[in-house]
């Protein structure tokens, strides 16, 4: 039954609770051999420890079989990435599954990115930055919108236009000038004589203080838009990505590793939420043009953490409602221009639902949503078949396995995904818990 597939054949596992191996297909998004003729969107739900980030990577090294299809995958937490920054270790288990050996064995090549190598751009982002480090609260300005007016005050002095400065060579001397800008300005910027004078002796002991902490948020701030320290744009690396060429890199930006200097909640909390802004939007806009071009991005963009990023709720900030609102129309327009996604997700309820209804095409349901509201969500999808619910509220908790010998990671999916998949009906399966099994199902061979 199977033979007319079988170079289009992959496997991740076993039939749940029995010996064959459940036979899937993972198709490029183009037309042509092996190709599904549009994009999907993709989505991988469990607890932590149910084996979705291990599921997700066997996933990749199914797609990235076809070398003429862009993987691009955002890391926030460095899970996708640690595999690969380390090209001397033999793969062991199947957390390392996703490794140079075993992309080089399908004659895939990848590259890695994180903020060491990567630089930013524009004035805007600099101003939100430099905002954002606490470089205005350190010169005494106290309410926001006082630090915002002086950001907006700085930017608009430095601008090339103004004052011939360029925004990836900024130095110290910019630094005096901008303090010597903002003391011009203060009249302007307050009308009493309180916080004028407070801000105009915190901008005096700036410029005396050689690592007073406003220099060092300024230091801290040029050094991500410095070009002479890091070598590529942002829109460089999504170019990377998704450029149109007949073997093309895997490409992975690595979010979890942070620069000298900045507090951990800084990065977290605000650097991190904008990097990902800006990632999303250039690949959203470069969507737009190849849609605009006629053209099929063939691309698959992987997101984990999703749940931080979209969720049900209002996300929070301003920054990570845009976030959101970039993720939903993302996944409700780019299937047409040959862009899907994969969206990890600890949860089912959490993450929001217009991704969940009209993006999704295929699911992948690990342990631990069999209860309360992640149950009520889970039935929603899969319908009246509660005797699919009672099998997939069987899987035993991965945690609970006395050694990892007895351990199993059993998923329940749903989708276009596999040649069985035409009466509609979910498919279960135990995924491969050792590497050699699964390189062999495969007919991947490592040297």
């Amino acid at each position: 039954m199977l033979q007319p597939y079988k170079d289009e054949i992959f496997y991740l596992g076993k039939v749940y609770g029995s010996k064959p191996k459940l036979p899937l297909w993972l198709k490029h998004f183009d037309d042509g051999p092996h190709g599904a003729g549009e994009a999907y969107h993709l989505g991988v739900f469990g607890k932590t420890g149910s084996g979705k980030s291990v599921l997700a990577k066997m996933i990749l090294l199914g797609y990235a079989r076809h070398r003429q299809m862009g993987l691009f995958i955002l890391d926030p937490m460095g899970e996708f990435s640690k595999g690969l920054e380390n090209s001397s270790s033999q793969i062991t288990t199947m957390g390392q599954i996703l490794s140079p050996q075993s992309l080089q064995s399908i004659h895939r090549s990848y590259q890695v990115f994180d903020i060491s190598n990567f630089y930013l751009e524009t004035w805007e982002l600099f101003g939100e930055l430099l905002l954002e480090s606490g470089f205005f609260r350190e010169l005494g300005f106290i309410q926001r919108n006082n630090q915002q007016e002086a950001a907006d005050a700085v930017i608009e002095f430095l601008r090339p236009s103004n004052s011939g400065y360029s925004l990836n060579a900024l130095d110290d001397q910019a630094f005096m000038d901008s303090l010597d800008h903002l003391s011009d300005r203060l009249d302007l910027l307050y009308g009493s004589a309180a916080p004028r004078n407070r801000v105009q002796t915190r901008i005096t002991e700036a410029r005396q203080e050689a690592d007073g902490g406003s220099r060092r948020r300024w230091n801290q701030t040029i050094e991500l838009f410095s070009g002479q320290n890091r070598q590529y744009s942002i829109r460089h690396i999504v170019s990377t990505a998704l450029k149109q060429q007949n073997s093309r890199p895997l490409v992975v930006v690595n979010l979890a590793k942070k620069p000298d200097g900045i507090p951990e909640s800084t990065w977290n909390d605000e650097i991190k939420p904008l990097l990902i802004d800006l990632f999303l939007r250039t690949l959203t806009y470069q969507a737009q043009d190849a849609y605009n071009q006629d053209q099929s991005l063939n691309t698959l963009v992987v997101l984990d953490e999703a749940q931080r990023l979209a969720p049900r709720e209002s996300a929070g900030s301003d920054r990570r409602n845009r976030i959101k609102s970039r993720l939903v129309d993302a996944a409700k327009t780019t299937r047409k221009c040959g862009l899907g996604w994969m969206f990890i997700s600890q949860t089912l309820s959490s993450l929001d639902r217009e991704i969940i209804n009209s993006g999704l095409r295929v699911f992948f349901f690990g342990f631990g949503l069999g209860v309360g509201t992640e149950l009520d969500s889970l039935r929603q999808l899969v319908g009246g078949r509660g005797k699919t619910l009672e099998l997939y509220q069987r899987f035993r908790d991965p945690g609970s396995s006395l050694n990892d010998e007895s351990r199993e990671y059993s998923f329940m999916t749903i989708g276009p995904v596999s040649p069985l998949s035409f009466y509609g009906a979910p498919l279960f399966l135990s995924v491969f818990t050792k590497p050699d099994e699964f390189l062999r199902s495969n007919g991947i061979k490592i040297s």
